[in-house]
């Protein structure tokens, strides 16, 4: 007991800030009277010394056991524990589960040796449970399941303490939130009403290389029948999926390893009878789908940039270093012809609408007509840290993004719409509206630069838009969700064990999923006819 009295007064005194002392805000960048910040606790020697005498003591009679936790927080405790546990003859290995996996490398999620033993999971504290969550999903994948879980400081949430119960692991902490006089606000939140469909699962395959992977659907060109067709690369080949027969045909094998292929640089044209990639390192290629064949290629030296098309012309955008420095290069489609080149250096934004390149660099923005090669001046800010996000209607509309704020501009370079948000996630724009989130699940839709409506997501992990018809379509890493932009009502189209690392809509009831694990699923959905209430 007098340790745990001795760790409590320094957590008191170390981790603990209330608003007299310092600033301290909230997600949605609120004042807020207190921060219990338990890292400064886990980087002290001697109150790291107390939390790993405390643990041995409390959880060595589940010994023997693997520890695992979640980046950042749990690196210091999961190195502490394991060096204390050696000295009191528990020897054991250490796991740490990545947010995200690591896209270079050996591309791994779990960093550490995944022995045949019972897995107890650490975290400094736990208020909502989404760290545990993502740890026993990951192991989950891996074919795993999680015996124990350990926090040093519970906040008692309701929510949290369930989603664990729910999971049938043990829960074990040193502290409640109690101990030191505090509490979670209790005030009750508004329920948001949210619909729910019901998927069926149409085909389910996997392929070796999901990194390489480029998804789009397009109604069958190919052949006359009507037919729908995912086109994607796998390692150095470019395949095309059959929905409908459920078969893949190969359509290019380039003989050589691909390692620039990614979501970015391989693209399909507007017309659909065309996709453009890059070949090895130093070639770009155009790829006839009624041909079967490479119609023409460009050499470009160093390819490690992205594509982007116009209606007549294809510009490659390569970043080089720390420097910041762009190049722009302008091919025309039909004979491959570099067309135009500039380089840039500092933080350049740039967005292409039909024949017109808008490039924003420091604080000018200027246009380049590809029909006759005529730059322009269309825009000077005295405002630095902008962004160019978009342009609509060739430029009567001006969209830029600095930190936490939206701007639009007008055609005669005056401000119309200007609004400071909570920590943006992701937006959606188009000519008739601006839709955006924040990581405080609030969407934001604005007609006319009128805010039309606010309300409350299902989740805070949204990912990129897509608008069919009027609806847009997003998904969170075991979800995916729409909202009606002509009533705003929300419904969730699909729940997943696994996690959706993207998602493609076919049809207002057909959607294409890759799922972890290789994994590409084809499912059909309707709504259902009991709705559920979500918190």
């Amino acid at each position: 007991m007098h340790k745990q009295k001795e760790l409590r007064l320094m957590i008191q005194n170390i981790a603990l800030k209330t608003k007299e002392e310092t600033l301290i805000l909230s997600r949605k960048g609120r004042k807020s009277n207190w921060l219990m910040d338990l890292r400064e606790v886990l980087l002290d020697s001697s109150a790291l010394d107390l939390v790993t005498d405390l643990f041995w003591e409390k959880m060595s009679v589940y010994f023997p056991f693997q520890i695992a936790g979640e980046e950042l927080s749990s690196v210091p405790l999961i190195a502490a524990l394991l060096q204390k546990g050696e000295q009191k003859g528990f020897s054991t290995n250490g796991l740490i589960i990545r947010k995200e996996r690591k896209k270079s490398g050996l591309c791994k999620k779990i960093e550490g040796e995944l022995k045949n033993l019972p897995i107890l999971l650490v975290d400094d504290l736990t208020n909502g449970a989404s760290a545990f969550l993502n740890m026993y999903e990951t192991l989950k994948m891996e074919g795993r399941s999680v015996d124990y879980f350990f926090t040093i400081v519970d906040f008692e949430n309701p929510k949290g303490k369930e989603l664990i119960r729910e999971k049938s692991v043990k829960y074990f902490s040193l502290f409640k939130l109690s101990d030191f006089g505090l509490s979670l606000n209790k005030a009750k939140k508004k329920k948001s009403r949210l619909r729910y469909f019901e998927a069926k699962r149409k085909m389910n395959t996997s392929f070796s290389n999901p990194d390489f992977f480029y998804q789009n659907i397009y109604d069958g060109f190919i052949r006359k029948k009507p037919e729908k067709y995912l086109f994607l690369t796998e390692n150095a080949s470019l395949i095309s999926l059959n929905l409908t027969k459920k078969k893949n045909e190969l359509l290019y094998d380039s003989k050589i390893s691909l390692p620039q292929i990614k979501k970015t640089n391989l693209i399909f044209d507007q017309k659909k009878k065309n996709a453009y990639f890059f070949i090895g390192s130093s070639e770009l290629a155009c790829f006839s789908f009624s041909e079967k064949q490479i119609k023409w290629s460009i050499g470009i030296n160093n390819l490690r940039g992205k594509i982007q098309e116009s209606a007549n012309f294809l510009v490659y955008s390569e970043e080089k270093g720390e420097e910041k420095k762009l190049s722009l290069k302008v091919i025309k489609k039909n004979n491959a012809e570099l067309f135009f080149e500039k380089h840039f250096t500092g933080e350049v934004s740039y967005f292409i609408v039909q024949e017109m390149l808008f490039i924003y660099d420091s604080t000018e923005l200027t246009t380049l007509n590809f029909n006759n090669l005529l730059e322009e001046t269309l825009l000077k800010t005295k405002e630095k840290g902008l962004k160019l996000l978009g342009v609509r209607s060739n430029g009567e509309k001006i969209f830029m993004q600095a930190k936490n704020r939206i701007l639009i501009y007008n055609i005669d370079q005056q401000i119309i719409f200007d609004e400071e948000f909570a920590f943006i996630k992701s937006f959606f724009i188009d000519d008739e509206i601006l839709c955006l989130t924040t990581l405080e699940k609030q969407f934001f839709l604005y007609k006319n630069n009128e805010l039309e409506k606010k309300l409350l997501l299902p989740t805070a992990q949204v990912n990129k838009f897509y608008r069919k018809n009027e609806c847009l379509y997003f998904s969170s890493d075991y979800g995916i969700f729409l909202i009606e932009l002509n009533s705003l009502k929300k419904f969730c189209i699909l729940r997943t064990v696994e996690k959706i690392i993207s998602f493609q809509i076919v049809s207002d009831s057909e959607i294409i999923v890759h799922l972890a694990g290789n994994q590409l699923s084809y499912f059909t959905f309707h709504e259902a006819e009991s709705s559920s209430t979500y918190n």
